[in-house]
C-alpha cells in the first residue's frame, strides 16, 4: 500500500526504490509472478518519468516473464503498456501492433477494460494521424465494451468521441457526446469530468 502513496504523490525515487527492494525479494524466493509485477510497477514508474527506454525495458522483461509462466492477464496488461510507450515515441505503426495483440488476449479473457482502453488508444492514434473515420470506428468499438465496464470510463471516451466530431468541424455531432459525457459525469458526480465537459461544449 505504501509504495502507491509514493506514486500518488509523484515521489518517484522512493516507488522505485520500493519496488526494487520488492523485486529482489521476489527474485530470492523465486516467486516469477511477482518479478514480473515488480518489473512491471517499476516500468511504470519510468513511463510516468517519460525515460521510455527504461519503461521499455522493464516492460519487455515483465512480459518475458508473463508469457513464461502463461499469466495471460500479465501479457495482456504488459502488451498494453508497450503500446502506451510506443505511441508516446510516435512510433504508431509498433504502438497498434501492441495494443491489437493485448486486444486479442484480452478479448479471450474477457478482461473488458483492457479491451476498451486499448480500442480507445487504438482510436487515438488514428485521431491523430487524421484518419477520423478509423478513429471513430475504434472509439465505438471502445464504447461498446466500456458501457459494460462502468460510467466513468464510458464518459471519457463519449468525449473522445466529441473531439472526432469537433476536428471535422461538426459541431452538432460534437456538441451531442459531449452533453452525453456530461449527463454521466452529473450523474456519478464526477466533478473534473463535468469541468472538462463544460470546457469542451464551451469551446465547440
Amino acid at each position: 500500500a505504501d509504495c502507491g502513496v509514493y506514486y500518488s504523490l509523484s515521489e518517484y525515487s522512493k516507488a522505485k526504490d520500493y519496488y526494487s527492494k520488492a523485486l529482489d525479494i521476489a527474485k530470492e524466493i523465486n516467486d516469477e509472478k511477482a518479478i514480473s509485477i515488480y518489473y512491471g510497477n517499476i516500468g511504470n514508474v519510468y513511463l510516468d518519468q517519460a525515460n521510455y527506454p527504461k519503461a521499455l525495458s522493464y516492460y519487455q522483461k515483465a512480459l518475458k516473464i508473463a508469457e513464461k509462466i502463461e499469466d495471460k492477464e500479465g501479457i495482456a496488461s504488459y502488451l498494453s503498456s508497450l503500446g502506451i510507450v510506443y505511441s508516446n515515441q510516435s512510433n504508431y505503426l509498433k504502438a497498434l501492433e501492441y495494443y491489437q495483440r493485448s486486444i486479442n488476449i484480452s478479448k479471450e479473457l474477457d478482461y473488458k477494460l483492457v479491451t476498451s482502453s486499448n480500442l480507445l488508444q487504438m482510436g487515438s492514434i488514428y485521431k491523430t494521424q487524421s484518419d477520423f473515420p478509423k478513429a471513430l470506428e475504434y472509439l465505438q468499438m471502445a464504447l461498446q465494451v466500456s458501457e459494460e465496464i462502468g460510467k466513468k470510463h464510458t464518459a471519457s471516451i463519449l468525449v473522445q468521441i466529441g473531439s472526432i466530431y469537433k476536428a471535422q468541424s461538426n459541431y452538432p455531432k460534437a456538441f451531442e457526446y459531449y452533453g452525453k459525457a456530461l449527463k454521466i459525469n452529473e450523474e456519478i458526480d464526477n466533478k473534473v469530468g463535468i469541468a472538462i465537459n463544460l470546457a469542451s461544449i464551451g469551446i465547440a
